[in-house]
């Protein structure tokens, strides 16, 4: 799974400037900056990407639901992205497993968000793994 790993980082680039700049996942992934990723890893980023925001209101939903005493407004950008893409790939994607998005998820967290996000981000996304595991 580390292998996805660099697609995990380029989806959440590329879904922070989808929300930053409105710009179609196809423009910001032609964008010079990105021509540096190998086409497998933007792949699996774009399909990620698109995914998350073809899903965004019910991840969103799932963020809001177990995220105790947060207002989802106060919820940094990027942990929402980080969230959103685990959610989705716990939920939708089979070959991903359960305690592997979680521990992407944090590994992400560490690298794009503040010390204290990826306790957070646990807390969340094993609430969610317990839900969904039965």
């Amino acid at each position: 799974m580390k292998k996805r790993r660099k697609s995990r980082e380029i989806a959440i680039q590329i879904l922070y400037n989808f929300h930053s700049n409105n710009q179609a996942v196809d423009d910001i992934v032609n964008e010079e900056f990105f021509e540096k990723y190998s086409d497998n890893s933007k792949k699996y980023a774009k399909i990620l990407a698109e995914s998350v925001i073809a899903n965004i209101q019910e991840l969103t939903d799932v963020i809001k639901q177990y995220s105790k005493n947060w207002n989802i407004k106060r919820i940094a950008a990027i942990d929402k992205i980080i969230l959103q893409i685990a959610i989705y790939e716990m939920k939708n994607m089979d070959d991903v497993p359960a305690v592997v998005a979680i521990d992407e998820a944090l590994e992400l967290a560490k690298k794009f968000s503040t010390k204290d996000s990826s306790k957070f981000i646990n807390g969340i996304l094993d609430q969610y793994r317990k839900k969904i595991s039965g």
